[in-house]
């Protein structure tokens, strides 16, 4: 299996608040997408509403394709130490 994990880019996947198509996520997909899996990485601890609107954006482009949403629950997406625990 040959999964994708990725953060959703809170400034580059939107505009006024709908999903850009040139965004990073969505233009990963279009031009270099060969996984069985992409696995959405969110900051908070429960539901997102940024990492479902894109996930809805690429399901319905791609519907084909398997998308799931892993909820982390950090503060901070620098800190390495916060990610790893």
């Amino acid at each position: 299996m040959k999964y994708l994990i990725s953060w959703h880019a809170y400034q580059h996947d939107f505009a006024d608040g709908q999903v850009v198509e040139d965004g990073p996520t969505l233009s990963f997909h279009q031009h270099f997408y060969k996984h069985d899996e992409h696995i959405l990485l969110s900051a908070e601890k429960e539901e997102d509403l940024r990492a479902l609107h894109i996930r809805s954006a690429l399901l319905k482009k791609y519907p084909d394709r398997k998308i799931s949403i892993r909820h982390m629950d950090i503060n901070d997406l620098i800190n390495h130490a916060e990610i790893q625990s």
